[in-house]
């Protein structure tokens, strides 16, 4: 995403900025209260069921959950959960994890600032009803996704300007570019009661989500370093140079070896957990971005990620943009295979759509067009795909035979393994959406507006049938 678009729009990615309005189904509700200086409160537009969750997972140490970028966890026990759309306080950043039955969601404010720093909030609310727990504020974005574990949430600061007196193109060129303006960090808060526990300051925007791995925080950011600390203490251990720019590709972890995508240059990068070495990196030429914000999918001795191929001097008028998925030996770096996903004009928001793998398919959709793909995750053959109304820049989920997403235009969909049965809901209309999360038998999806954020819990029945309730 090494582009001038990225240091003229930067600021607004994942926060909504284009024109057109919110189209919300239902009557006026209740409002849930809490005392804020810059925050209005949570607002119900429709509340059709305040049904508990089963169980929920006990900690979520990664972005998505795990590596392989499938967000999903399932009590085939529970029953079918909330059902509601509420209006959040101010635009929503980021996926919303439910872990120990408490919802977390970041959100940050947005405007026409040239440094991009508004201030971001963490929220722990109460998934069945929305009722807020506690909340946090930062001076700078949180556009990161909340990770918990040992009862602590960590959450990432920073945004995505570029740290550079120079104008276009210079700051994606250079290789000591630093990204992110004003205060940056990695903050750790009680998972019960909000409290702080510490603060890491950084220099580059801590964007991506740190991963908790074996009783370390891996946190990589803007700045081209990796940092490993103590999550208890927030304590430094160690830290190496990745010669690159982080901006939303989480580490992934597996064999001692840490994965990472970056930005300028775009590339791929290996390192050594024990050596604290980069033991390997795969630069991918011509590209413009999605490696640096497109959390990588690991399985097995595969990575799997994304590429932005294009100009990097007219981008939002050029249509001569490539978006592709490609596969790695995680070994070696050695590339396996790469595929062609999208042909057309340069995305505005994000780049990249975010691979999830399931078995032997990796399912992936693109941020340029409609289309939503699934792979061989070893040889890459095409298997299927279906075309969407809008283009899919989340992962899908995958439950009871179904793959599960939602376009960025709030739209969710649900198509069987085959790549049949395709279907659909409309939840609103956004011009950026995140998720989905699907906990139990509950879908759970934010998404904004140009000027509003929303957060809706949707019963996965609405778009499937649980394996209960099919005809024998």
């Amino acid at each position: 995403m090494a582009t001038w678009k990225r240091k003229r729009w930067g600021k607004f990615a994942g926060l909504g900025g284009a024109a057109g309005l919110a189209l919300l189904i239902g009557t006026a509700g209740r409002w849930e209260r809490y005392s804020s200086p810059t925050l209005s409160p949570i607002k119900m537009i429709w509340v059709r069921s305040t049904q508990p969750l089963g169980l929920t997972p006990q900690s979520w140490p990664t972005f998505h959950r795990s590596f392989n970028n499938n967000s999903a966890f399932v009590d085939s026990g529970a029953p079918s959960g909330p059902s509601y759309l509420m209006q959040l306080p101010t635009l929503a950043s980021s996926d919303s994890p439910v872990v120990n039955h408490r919802l977390l969601v970041n959100l940050s404010e947005a405007g026409g600032r040239a440094d991009g720093v508004y201030p971001g909030f963490t929220m722990a609310i109460l998934p069945r009803n929305g009722h807020v727990l506690w909340k946090q504020q930062m001076p700078n974005s949180v556009p990161s996704e909340p990770v918990v574990a040992d009862h602590l949430v960590f959450v990432g600061e920073g945004n995505a300007v570029f740290r550079s007196r120079f104008r276009f193109p210079i700051p994606a060129i250079l290789g000591n570019t630093v990204r992110g303006t004003g205060p940056s960090a990695v903050l750790a808060y009680s998972a019960t009661t909000g409290r702080l526990v510490w603060k890491y300051p950084t220099v580059g925007s801590d964007q991506p989500s740190p991963t908790v791995y074996q009783g370390r925080l891996y946190v990589v950011n803007g700045s081209r370093r990796l940092d490993v600390l103590d999550p208890k203490t927030g304590r430094f251990i160690w830290g190496c140079n990745l010669g690159v720019y982080v901006s939303r590709s989480s580490p992934r972890i597996a064999n001692e070896t840490l994965y990472v995508g970056g930005g300028g240059p775009d590339e791929v990068v290996a390192v050594n957990l024990v050596t604290h070495r980069v033991i390997w990196r795969v630069h991918f030429l011509k590209a413009i971005g999605a490696v640096d914000d497109t959390p990588l999918a690991l399985s097995g001795n595969q990575i799997y990620g994304e590429t932005m191929v294009g100009s990097p001097y007219v981008p939002l008028l050029n249509a001569d943009h490539h978006q592709t998925l490609f596969a790695l030996n995680a070994l070696n770096g050695r590339l396996l295979w790469r595929k062609k996903l999208a042909f057309g004009f340069e995305p505005r928001y994000k780049q990249g759509s975010t691979p999830m793998i399931h078995g032997n398919v990796v399912y992936v959709g693109n941020a340029i067009n409609g289309k939503f793909f699934a792979f061989n995750r070893f040889t890459g053959r095409l298997l299927w795909f279906v075309r969407l109304p809008d283009p899919v820049t989340r992962p899908a989920v995958w439950v009871h035979g179904f793959v599960v997403g939602i376009t960025s235009h709030g739209r969710l969909f649900a198509v069987n393994q085959g790549g049949t049965g395709l279907r659909t809901l409309r939840i609103a209309r956004w011009v950026n959406a995140f998720g989905p999360v699907l906990i139990d038998r509950t879908l759970f999806v934010a998404g904004n507006s140009p000027h509003r954020g929303y957060l809706a819990a949707v019963p996965l029945d609405r778009l499937i049938l649980a394996p209960r309730q099919r005809a024998l």
